[in-house]
């Protein structure tokens, strides 16, 4: 091949803007040969011609294809700080935010500006990683401190965090400001929701309704604030109202109301579109191959990929509808493309090939003789033409008998006589954390129990945490050392340490979906108005786990009282 004749080709058809022009092909040519064209690149027409096409697609504001020529510019161009900055805001307009932060990060600490720090606090407040928005922006208010949008993120990343002290003061400094009125009211419901007072929340929105009613922001929180005490009905209204003024976030906010109302149909319906990767269902789309809309898959291949926000708990609950397929046609073989390969061997089972999403590309399929389909789309179809509840539960989660040997000679150093698996807090990068995760202070009570011992399930442990744990002999904290093997393979150490536990303690979180699906005794600490697959009650749950027991807020915001009921069961022999 060509190399150079081949690169300039394809640059001259995007210029001429030829129908045939396939994103991923181009792609693929170039992050092939990227060595070989940086090379190419100190030749004068090669650098005139990628200039050329570069300025073209800012021009047509083609974003995709920019940021494959703009990468090449900027990598040949190494020191133009200018290039690295353009590239990366393109990156961050088309959500690749990984790829925007690279080559951010790639100017030099002391070389970045005001303009450049902005986008760097967007990027990690976009990333959900608040602690380094919230420097960033610190950063910048000592070259421009009047600016409100900066106050704003801050209040919005100490919500995230859960530090309402800090967000509400925050917000008396951003008063001073000339932010609107209509910003300070949707804050003052963020906090209110942060701080648990749902009841406070609504008594603002419905002083103010009838002057933003037709705001999808004001809407939006409305329909939170309304899940918050149980209301769904009336918070799909709300959501319904704000989707005909463009809320892009109705259909993942929708599905879990309809779902928690039993409404499979519309909610497995909206759980489709809210969790559509478009690079991948394009892709095969131009192979042929199309969704898969309830026809036999006998003799047939079905290739199945997770979708977006679609977090663990939820991969483990789904994937006995995955199981009901392999059972249920003859000859299928499943294709499983999921995003995180360290997850892989939780899902290796007979009959399923897995791998990274991203090769999808290197697979062929006859389109004749294939489908493909999200985890959703499989049960919005089950649904739909098999059967309108939520299928029977699978032991599927594997074991490691070299894990289980190391953690039973571990634990079997510690002298206990009650062993208890306990957390109490999700990843704060879910929306709804900050409602289903407690501050650990909370359990002090029960960790006071005489003849109990506490091990952490949350590698992921602040400061605060640890040195409220180390207060207490009896707690036990398994950090990111300790569990450094799951960075591999998640849950590797965590599944054999529960199984060697007389009792896990969780919050909603993947670690619930976990031990209720290795049948082991759980008591899940839920919310008020909690998740769809919670929505059910102790001796008939989703996971049909007969030791599983329900803790739920006996009215909304109130963790005390479970925390009370929970103590008052674990002083008795249980």
């Amino acid at each position: 091949m060509d190399l150079k004749n081949t690169y300039l080709k394809i640059s001259e058809n995007i210029i001429k803007e030829k129908k045939d022009i396939n994103l991923f092909i181009v792609n693929d040519f170039v992050q092939s040969n990227k060595d070989e064209i940086l090379k190419l690149l100190k030749n004068k027409k090669v650098f005139e011609t990628t200039t050329e096409v570069t300025n073209f697609l800012i021009k047509k504001k083609d974003k995709y294809f920019l940021v494959i020529y703009l990468e090449l510019l900027s990598l040949h161009l190494s020191t133009n700080n200018d290039l690295k900055y353009r590239l990366a805001i393109t990156f961050y307009e088309i959500k690749m935010l990984e790829q925007a932060l690279y080559h951010i990060k790639r100017i030099p600490n002391e070389e970045l500006s005001l303009e450049y720090l902005k986008l760097l606090s967007n990027i990690y407040h976009e990333k959900l990683e608040f602690n380094k928005c919230i420097k960033t922006i610190r950063r910048i208010e000592k070259i421009d401190s009047k600016n409100p949008t900066n106050s704003i993120m801050i209040i919005n990343c100490y919500r995230r965090l859960k530090k309402t002290k800090d967000a509400a003061r925050e917000f008396v400094n951003l008063q001073r400001t000339s932010v609107s009125e209509y910003q300070k009211i949707l804050i003052k419901i963020q906090i209110s929701l942060a701080k648990g007072e749902f009841y406070e929340a609504i008594k603002i929105l419905e002083n103010n309704e009838k002057q933003y009613k037709n705001k999808q922001e004001y809407l939006e929180l409305y329909s939170t604030a309304l899940r918050k005490i149980g209301s769904l009905k009336k918070s799909i209204d709300k959501i319904e109202k704000s989707k005909s003024l463009g809320n892009e976030n109705y259909a993942s906010i929708v599905y879990s109301l309809h779902l928690a109302e039993n409404s499979y149909n519309m909610g497995f319906k909206n759980l489709i579109s809210a969790s559509k990767m478009n690079f991948f269902e394009n892709f095969l789309n131009s192979k042929g191959i199309k969704r898969w809309q309830g026809e036999s898959l006998n003799d047939s291949k079905l290739i199945i990929y997770p979708g977006k926000g679609i977090a663990l708990g939820d991969k483990i609950f789904f994937f006995r509808y995955i199981i009901f397929l392999i059972n249920n046609y003859l000859n299928l073989k499943i294709y499983y493309f999921i995003d995180k390969m360290n997850q892989k061997h939780l899902f290796e089972t007979k009959d399923i090939y897995l791998d990274q999403s991203q090769n999808i590309k290197n697979y062929s399929f006859e389109p004749e003789k294939a489908f493909f389909s999200s985890i959703a789309n499989i049960a919005y179809n089950y649904k739909t033409n098999i059967n309108n509840v939520i299928p029977n539960h699978v032991n599927f989660l594997p074991s490691c008998r070299k894990k289980e040997n190391e953690w039973n000679i571990w634990l079997s150093n510690i002298r206990s006589n009650f062993k208890i698996g306990l957390n109490w807090k999700g990843d704060i990068k879910f929306t709804h954390d900050i409602y289903r995760s407690i501050d650990i202070q909370k359990f002090e009570p029960i960790i006071k129990i005489k003849n109990k011992s506490y091990f952490t399930l949350n590698p992921d442990i602040t400061e605060d945490e640890e040195k409220f744990c180390k207060k207490y002999d009896n707690i036990y904290i398994l950090d990111n050392k300790m569990l450094s093997d799951e960075s591999k393979n998640t849950f590797i150490d965590t599944i054999e340490i529960m199984k060697q536990m007389d009792l896990i303690i969780t919050t909603d979180t993947s670690t619930a979906h976990l031990a209720a699906a290795l049948q082991i005794k759980v008591f899940i600490i839920l919310e008020y108005s909690p998740f769809w697959y919670w929505n059910t009650n102790d001796n008939n749950n989703y996971y049909q786990n007969k030791n599983l027991k329900f803790y739920k807020q006996s009215k909304p915001g109130d963790w005390d009282t479970v925390i009370e009921k929970l103590n008052e069961d674990l002083a008795r022999d249980i």
